[in-house]
């Protein structure tokens, strides 16, 4: 009761024309050898696209090949985000047809693209960035250099674009909730966890993840929020969600975020702040280097004694 039923009517509104655009291509697609290796498929589809458009014969092989690069089309409402895909321009609306079928949404919606640039676009509240990375050498022969290409999130706001600095200023927009506020204090404070759960699912860089929430722990400081009972539920999240980011140990991470929290906090004039993530800092770096001797001084030992045990004589047959 009470729920605006527009973004479901809007879902099933969309939904009913890529059903019908997956139907035609499905139906066609059918008549193809599903035997084939995607390689095949493209050198059939390749054969297609220098042939006739209507051709009878290859046709199926073209509907094939365009369900394969529609495979990794992702909507959620209004937003739609597609990875490898050259044929969306020229199937995006149903007056337009190619290579004969006809494409999927009314004419009447208008498709903006959300390029932030040649390799990177904005999908929700994330920034999806393409990059160049070389192959590992298991995969790739000694006498070539293989690169592969990744992709890696880091958080997008609208709200820190340039043409919203200025209703920003006029009215600013307040995200967490003060801590006089009448909520119960396990609410108020349960907004790091939140954030940081939100953080660990989108986001693939580290360093922008430490960024992202270093600026909730300020956020929430300068509204009077208690450093230490933050910094108490943030440690123990990063010991329970150790392996975040590759080749990234959870004291690493660590380090890393109370390093960018003492900095945002410099930044913001919270000088309490700064003083607790440093002194946090020198801390966590003394037990790690104190648990780190004491391993060595174990393993150590062990070696003495294995060293020092004589080998069994061996058993008469």
């Amino acid at each position: 009761m009470g729920t605006n039923p527009a973004v479901h009517i809007a879902n099933l509104f969309l939904y009913q024309f890529e059903r019908e655009f997956v139907r035609q291509l499905a139906t066609q697609a059918r008549l193809a050898t599903h035997s084939l290796t995607v390689e095949q498929v493209a050198g059939k589809a390749a054969d297609f696209f220098a042939q006739h458009p209507h051709r009878p014969g290859l046709q199926p092989w073209a509907a094939l090949h365009i369900l394969r690069s529609m495979h990794f089309n992702i909507r959620y409402v209004d937003d739609i985000i597609t990875f490898a895909n050259p044929y969306l321009p020229a199937l995006a609306y149903t007056n337009s047809s190619w290579m004969g079928f006809t494409g999927i949404y009314p004419p009447q919606l208008d498709l903006q693209p959300a390029r932030e640039g040649y390799t990177s676009c904005s999908f929700l509240d994330i920034l999806v960035a393409a990059h160049r990375a070389p192959m590992p050498e298991s995969t790739a022969s000694k006498d070539e250099t293989l690169e592969v290409v990744r992709l890696s999130t880091t958080l997008y706001d609208k709200r820190r674009n340039p043409e919203f600095q200025t209703v920003h200023a006029q009215s600013p927009i307040v995200r967490f909730p003060h801590i006089l506020s009448g909520l119960m204090a396990t609410c108020k404070y349960a907004v790091l966890g939140a954030q940081f759960h939100r953080f660990r699912r989108i986001l693939t860089n580290r360093d922008n993840f430490a960024a992202e929430i270093g600026m909730v722990f300020v956020d929430l400081c300068s509204k009077g929020y208690l450093a230490t009972a933050l910094h108490s539920r943030l440690r123990t999240l990063l010991l329970r969600y150790p392996f975040m980011f590759p080749l990234t140990s959870a004291f690493e991470l660590h380090v890393l975020c109370l390093s960018t929290i003492a900095l945002l906090a410099a930044e913001r004039g919270l000088l309490h702040v700064v003083r607790y993530a440093e002194a946090q800092l020198q801390l966590l770096r003394t037990r790690n280097a104190t648990a780190a001797a004491h391993r060595r001084q174990r393993a150590a030992a062990r070696r003495r004694t294995a060293r020092a045990v004589p080998n069994p004589p061996p058993s008469s047959p």
